[in-house]
């Protein structure tokens, strides 16, 4: 409808002039406020600024949009968590490696950038109309995907069914730890 107009939602995580410093087994940040606020079926933006450490062997998550059916609501506890937005940082072991979006419906698209382990990566995640991944000043690597971030708007039987979640630092069920500062 013409007559519509949307005013861009912004949700700023107040860290400026801080770091988040990930020790690559246990540290995260997660949030089901964020994914509530997303709007859905017009996608979402993510920049943040990345150091990888160096001298790590596994894929490390740098933070995903997931969808997770609740179990218990009060201890926020969910199974089959889907990551339907996500980037990743793809060690060579030689002391580099790549940013690797990721999404449920396409899998895996990497940068073209060679990105260097224990230096600062401007990386920076749309999905939308035009969905892409830049990392530094090197060109967008751009995909097309229908994943968006869970908004929590399915409802079965009256009930909300999944719960949307964002988390920094590791994936789903504790996999692919990073270890560094976002």
């Amino acid at each position: 409808d013409e007559n519509v107009s949307l005013d861009p939602l912004c949700y700023e995580l107040d860290v400026a002039n801080k770091v988040m410093q990930f020790n690559g087994e246990t540290s995260k940040v997660s949030s089901r406020d964020l994914s509530m606020w997303t709007v859905g079926p017009f996608g979402a933006a993510v920049h943040a600024w990345v150091q990888p450490s160096c001298g790590v062997e596994h894929n490390m998550t740098v933070f995903y949009f997931g969808s997770a059916a609740v179990v218990d609501e009060e201890s926020e506890t969910f199974e089959e968590v889907t990551i339907r937005n996500g980037v990743k940082y793809v060690p060579d072991g030689e002391g580099a490696g790549s940013f690797v979006y990721n999404d449920c419906l396409i899998g895996d698209v990497f940068s073209q950038a060679v990105s260097k382990c224990g230096v600062w990566h401007s990386v920076y995640m749309v999905v939308g109309d035009e969905s892409f991944l830049k990392i530094n000043e090197n060109p967008e690597d751009q995909f097309s995907t229908d994943s968006r971030p869970d908004s929590g708007d399915l409802v079965e039987d009256g009930v909300s069914a999944r719960s949307g979640i964002f988390e920094i630092g590791m994936g789903p069920g504790g996999s692919d730890p990073f270890k560094g500062l976002i």
